[in-house]
């Protein structure tokens, strides 16, 4: 889902796109739910990639952070976090990535020391936040875009 200051209660879980931008203060969130029934216990995630696909181009780039609040499909602007929008106490202090929002098409990073973090303890698990750095908006495809190849993914490589 995408949570933006210009429809602070609208849920945007069932659009097929996720926005970031510093004009409607947007923050796109994507988690991959139940995601370490899939990795064996006592895995050792070598690497991991997020794949994204930028359908609508714009900012240079965004920062990715792993998230701390509770939230799911129908959290809005309003309702995530402690307070309104994105705040410090909602994400990790280390940046994960910095993720290039210029041109259309698959853009992947790595992702594989959030992936370890939450086999070892799967409540942290509540995915990634896409933090604008500048207003040009950024659109990304959602899990419900009808072309799966536009649909997030992830590749893991792990070792036993």
């Amino acid at each position: 889902t995408y949570i933006d200051s210009m429809s602070p209660n609208v849920p945007q879980g069932s659009s097929d796109n996720l926005l970031w931008s510093t004009s409607f203060n947007a923050h796109a969130l994507l988690r991959f739910e139940n995601l370490t029934d899939h990795i064996p216990q006592g895995s050792t995630v070598r690497d991991a990639l997020l794949y994204i696909y930028v359908v609508t181009p714009g900012s240079p780039s965004g920062m990715l952070y792993e998230v701390t609040s509770n939230w799911d499909e129908s959290t809005t602007y309003n309702t995530f976090g402690a307070t309104p929008g994105v705040s410090i106490e909602d994400r990790t202090a280390v940046q994960i990535g910095t993720i290039n929002g210029e041109t259309t098409g698959i853009v992947s990073f790595h992702v594989g020391a959030s992936l370890q973090r939450w086999t070892q303890n799967p409540s942290l698990n509540k995915g990634w936040v896409f933090i604008p750095n500048d207003s040009a908006s950024v659109r990304i495809g959602s899990s419900e875009r009808a072309i799966e190849e536009q649909r997030p993914g992830l590749r893991v490589t792990l070792s036993h």
